[in-house]
């Protein structure tokens, strides 16, 4: 309180006084500050744009650049102007028209700026082993280019440092130049870093091509970078990371295009150890023309993934999924294999270089491809494909499936580097196992457009092309236990195997008329053959027996037309129809296949005999439908050994065998919308016809032939006449037989003119039709002057003679399969005269009384018959089946010799045989010894 009162107290002079010298000194004071301040103002004014220059000079001098020359220009309180500005170190270099550092007067004395601007930059980065932007190109070997690299690795610790003291860097349209030896890549960027403490640094770098942003964090003598790419122009990029990783084949394949990007990584330095650069992002809308090979390809987005390591080597990861894709195998037939929807179909890529073998991999999983070929569906499901490429070697191996059918692939080649290069290639598809038909086959050949193929085969093709070597090769494919079968089921192989080897062989140098000497070989067998010949020859074909046959040949392709020549050996053929069967064993034939033209010449045996024929047909196609048109013809044939099984070619055979000279002649057509027909002529000389039942007739001496216009209804155009010189039957001989046959479309046939002479006379049929099947029919038989004498004979239990001529008509009638006579007869020929010779013996005189009349009557019956002149002499015929007689003969006659001998008249009956027979000639001729001629 007291120190309050005090304070309103009036002071004293000596207080006053102390005051106010105080209130001096300090004004004093202030004034002498000013002073100094206002000399010190003066003075860094004078001195201070001269002192920032050496510190700037300092600071560069500082960063230990092989290179730094500049000029300063202006420098004052806040900033300064460098121009002429060149700086290099180690593999770069930097150069810039004009430089403006922005400061604070105090903080520049620091040794710190607030900002730097460049204009008119221009930066260069070579990597060119030996050289820097820096010095002169020496004829000393220059140091390794991660020598360079580690030597100048150390700064990058310093640089959040640096740039803190720096504040931050500006420069707009930087022209930036990547330089590989010969190769270089120039852009332009808009360049910004910042300081964001004294141990982190962003960097923004911008141009029309991409944006990347780096963060750099330093601890002591780790740095990492992290690193970010965003709105890439993926191919510019890429030209650029190839320039700068010094790739010669590319990162991405030849053809493919990158629509986006999107990247970020990091990169770590250790002491002065860099670790490997890791990039990884997304690449979008990716498309692949191909180029000049036969594959379209769009990947909306895929994944990337880059590592770059320190010595320069480094690798690129790939994968996706494949949204499209299109392979046209055949553009000209519109053939387009393009990729299922949906599909998970995945891909992916690896890429290596900086070692001594670049490689290049890649795999494709689960990809499925349609596409519709000749209107027919092709379906490749479950594509796996694996790729390699190290150095100048690439390798594919993988498999794909169609219809059911795994086909594994394997490809390799190898180029030798030099000037006069070479590729060698191999490429295998299979061993692939046919379970099912295959539509790829018939998208890549026309070969298989009328057949299927079903069981294993292997494939090897191995060629060689270079500098001076023209392109050949080899492709060798292999199958075994395959069967074909046409799409029509006329052909079947079962059990093929065997090897197809197509030469490639380069053209002349020399003679450029030359045709392509290009070739192929093949050499099969197979266990099975079937032709289903149903339809033309009425049975189908096998091949039989232990031993395959065989067929060997070469062609070529190349040439109109292409031509193929080939041997078929060992077919041996068996045939069966309603119980009958037929062997071509043997069979031999020579082929060529001209286009479509196909001739063959050959031959076979059939029953022991040589039979050599010819065959010849042309095929013609108009759209999906094609035409066969061929010949099968046997020029001569000479058959010794008898054919006994004829019927399965001709049911009239049925039970009867053939020798002689036979040819044949069939021409034919087929088609896809066309069942098979033909023309058939045929002809035989000498031939002799057995018939193989018990007692059957024998002719011989036969000749003829038949000519059917249609194989469809079997009939001839007209009459056909056969002619026989000898038959001999039921022991008669008949001469010069003779008939003339006509084969209506229904199956029946029309016969005339038949006749033979027999007996000593002649006989004949009247005109009549013999209908097919089993239907009823009937003829008549006529006789002219038979001689009685050899007709008796056939009746060995006739104990006398009868001489004479006759004539007779004889109705017959078949019915249900058995012949059966009318009513008719035999009768002496008008003018003709005839006598009986019988030694009777006693048979009419014998118990009577030799003194009484009735004896004598008979005794001159007795001798009567001895020589008796006939005047009626006639036999008639009743139906077999008659129970009380099938002959009636009659005779009527005088002897003249026998003096009083009065006219005899005899009837002789034939009684019916006690057997079940009732077949007329049977009755008459087999059982003629049980009919009843006893007087």
């Amino acid at each position: 309180m007291s120190g309050t009162s005090q304070e309103h107290k009036a002071p004293d002079s000596a207080t006053v006084h102390k005051r106010r010298s105080g209130w001096s000194r300090f004004r004093r004071g202030l004034l002498v500050v000013l002073g100094i301040f206002v000399l010190l103002v003066v003075v860094l004014w004078c001195f201070l744009p001269r002192i920032a220059e050496k510190v700037l000079i300092s600071m560069i001098e500082e960063a230990g650049l092989e290179k730094n020359t500049f000029q300063v220009r202006e420098i004052g309180w806040k900033s300064a102007v460098i121009e002429e500005v060149d700086f290099a170190d180690g593999v770069w270099s930097l150069s810039a028209e004009r430089v403006t550092v922005d400061y604070d007067a105090l903080d520049l004395l620091k040794g710190r700026v607030d900002q730097i601007s460049l204009e008119g930059a221009r930066c260069v980065i070579d990597f060119t082993p030996g050289e820097s932007s820096a010095e002169v190109i020496s004829d000393e070997p220059s140091s390794e280019p991660q020598q360079q690299e580690t030597a100048s690795t150390p700064i990058i610790h310093q640089l959040p440092a640096m740039v803190e003291r720096l504040g931050e860097i500006q420069a707009k349209q930087v022209h930036l130049t990547i330089q590989q030896a010969e190769r270089s890549d120039q852009m332009q960027w808009d360049l910004s870093v910042k300081a964001v403490s004294d141990r982190e640094t962003a960097v923004a770098l911008a141009s029309d091509d991409f944006q990347l942003k780096v963060h750099l964090e330093t601890d002591q003598e780790i740095t990492d970078l992290v690193l970010e790419l965003t709105e890439v122009a993926p191919q510019r990029f890429l030209q650029s990371l190839e320039t700068l990783l010094d790739l010669d084949d590319g990162l991405l394949p030849q053809g493919m295009a990158v629509g986006g990007a999107a990247l970020s990584g990091g990169l770590r330095f250790d002491g002065d150890r860099m670790e490997p650069l890791h990039l990884a992002g997304t690449l979008s809308q990716i498309d692949y023309d191909g180029g000049d090979q036969p594959v379209l390809l769009e990947i909306e987005k895929a994944q990337i993934q880059l590592t770059q390591q320190s010595d320069g080597s480094g690798h690129v990861l790939l994968a996706g999924g494949l949204d499209a894709v299109a392979m046209p195998l055949d553009p000209s037939a519109g053939f387009v294999l393009g990729q299922a929807k949906p599909t998970d179909a995945k891909w992916q890529a690896r890429i290596e270089w900086g070692v001594e073998q670049p490689v290049l991999s890649c795999e494709i999983e689960n990809l499925q491809l349609r596409g519709r070929y000749n209107e027919r569906l092709v379906e490749l499901d479950a594509i796996t494909l694996r790729l390699e490429k190290k150095g100048e070697s690439l390798t594919v191996a993988g498999s794909m499936v169609n219809n059911g059918t795994k086909l594994p692939v394997h490809y390799h080649h190898r180029m030798t580097d030099e000037e006069r290069w070479v590729l060698d290639g191999e490429m295998v598809l299979g061993p692939v196992a046919h379970a099912k038909p295959m539509p790829l086959l018939s998208a890549i050949t026309d070969l298989f457009d009328d057949c299927t193929l079903t069981g294993s085969s292997l494939s090897t093709f191995k060629f060689k092309m270079g500098a001076f070597l023209p392109f050949e090769g080899v492709l060798c494919t292999t199958l075994e236990d395959v069967s074909v079968l046409d799409r029509d089921d006329l052909i079947k192989v079962e059990g093929l195997r065997g090897v197809w080897d197509l030469h490639l062989v380069p053209l002349s140098d020399t003679d450029p008329s030359q045709s392509d000497p290009s070739y192929y070989t093949l050499d099969f067998s197979a266990d099975h053959f079937h032709l289903n010949s149903e339809e033309s020859l009425g049975f189908n074909l096998d091949h039989i027996g232990d031993e395959p046959w065989k067929v060997r040949g070469k062609g070529k392709f190349s040439g109109e037309p292409a031509v193929l020549d080939a041997v078929l050996s060992g077919l041996n053929l068996h045939a069966e129809s309603d119980g009958e069967e037929m062997d071509l064993t043997d069979t031999d034939v020579q082929l060529r296949m001209e286009g479509d033209t196909l001739t063959a010449t050959g031959a076979t045996m059939l029953k022991d005999n040589r039979v050599p024929f010819s065959y010849r047909h042309e095929k013609s196609n108009e759209g999906d439908a094609w035409k066969l048109a061929g010949v099968l013809q046997i020029k001569a044939a000479e058959l010794k050994n008898p054919i006994d099984n004829a019927a399965i070619l001709i049911d009239a055979m049925k039970d009867k065998s053939l020798t002689g000279r036979v040819a044949m002649k069939l021409d034919f057509t087929k088609g896809s919308d066309e069942d098979f027909d033909g023309v058939l002529t045929a002809d035989i000389e000498d031939g002799t016809l057995k018939f193989t039942t018990e007692d059957g007739p024998v002719i011989e001496g036969i000749k003829g032939g038949v000519r059917l216009t249609s194989m469809k209804t079997k009939q001839t155009a007209g009459f056909h006449r056969v002619t026989a010189t000898k038959m001999t039957a039921f022991d008669m001989t008949m001469t010069n037989l003779r008939a003339d046959y006509h084969l209506l479309p229904n199956g029946d046939i029309q016969l005339r003119n038949v006749a033979t002479q027999a007996l000593g006379g002649n006989v004949w049929l009247d005109p009549f039709v013999l209908p097919d099947g089993d239907a009823n029919y009937q003829f008549k038989v006529r006789m002219k002057k038979i001689d009685i004498a050899q007709m008796v004979k056939l009746f060995p239990e006739f104990n006398g003679k009868i001489s004479g001529r006759i004539d007779g008509l004889l109705p017959m009638q078949c019915i249900d399969g058995e012949f059966m006579p009318q009513r008719g007869g035999m009768y002496l020929t008008p003018g003709s005269n005839a006598t009986l010779r019988y030694d009777a013996g006693n048979k009419f005189s014998a118990g009577l009384d030799p003194k009484g009349r009735e004896y004598q009557q008979m005794k001159m019956v007795e001798d009567s018959l001895q020589n008796l002149e006939l005047r009626v002499l006639s036999i008639r015929l009743f139906d077999p089946r008659d129970v009380d007689k099938a002959v009636v003969l009659r005779l009527e006659g005088r002897a003249p010799t026998v003096e009083g001998s009065p006219p005899i008249i005899l009837n002789i009956n034939g009684f019916q045989p006690d057997d079940d027979t009732v077949d007329f000639f049977d009755l008459l001729l087999k059982h003629r010894d049980k009919l009843n001629f006893g007087l």
